[in-house]
């Protein structure tokens, strides 16, 4: 409405300032032709935040957010205009988005589409959100609130470095496929 966002990156291409973004929004689509501008005068970085395909995880991690499907989509048009854009694979969630299949089906879907670079983020629970997910997995995921429990223990906000290491090779065997 008020044009804001387009004002800034103006400013910034204006200024030839370098710019990262992280989104799930598909209203970047509207701002394409200045960050492919800006692309060409400073480093340009787009992240698009996807977690998993499968629909469940998704409707009930997410909602109101755009389709993850959809977010490529769009990611893939900014790479198509020439602005370096990819794929936060986050959060990877244990249970629910760390499976091969999952990790394998964003890597694949997010390469399809042009995808620069896919780096995951596994889940972290820090003061404040934690408190308000695991009550949230107990009510929609109640058989997995026993392994939340051992891998955030107390007030450890970390999956054990075992756990995100084996997701990171994961990760960086389906990248390489």
């Amino acid at each position: 409405k008020y044009k804001i966002t387009r004002g800034i990156l103006r400013a910034l291409r204006d200024h030839g300032n370098p710019l990262a973004i992280l989104t799930k929004s598909l209203l970047i689509q509207r701002d394409i032709d200045l960050l492919a501008d800006l692309a060409q005068l400073a480093p340009v970085r787009v992240n698009f935040s996807v977690g998993t395909l499968d629909e469940t995880v998704w409707k009930a991690a997410e909602p109101g957010t755009p389709h993850p499907r959809k977010r490529i989509e769009t990611m893939g048009k900014l790479v198509a205009a020439g602005v370096p854009a990819g794929i936060m694979l986050a959060p990877v969630m244990p249970g629910l988005t760390d499976s091969d299949e999952s990790i394998e089906g964003v890597i694949k879907t997010a390469a399809e589409h042009g995808a620069q670079f896919i780096n995951p983020v596994v889940l972290h629970l820090r003061p404040g959100t934690k408190e308000w997910f695991l009550p949230w997995l107990e009510e929609t995921f109640p058989s997995l609130t026993g392994s939340y429990e051992k891998l955030y223990p107390g007030g450890y906000a970390y999956a054990p470095q075992e756990f995100q290491e084996r997701i990171l090779r994961r990760v960086a065997f389906f990248r390489e496929k």
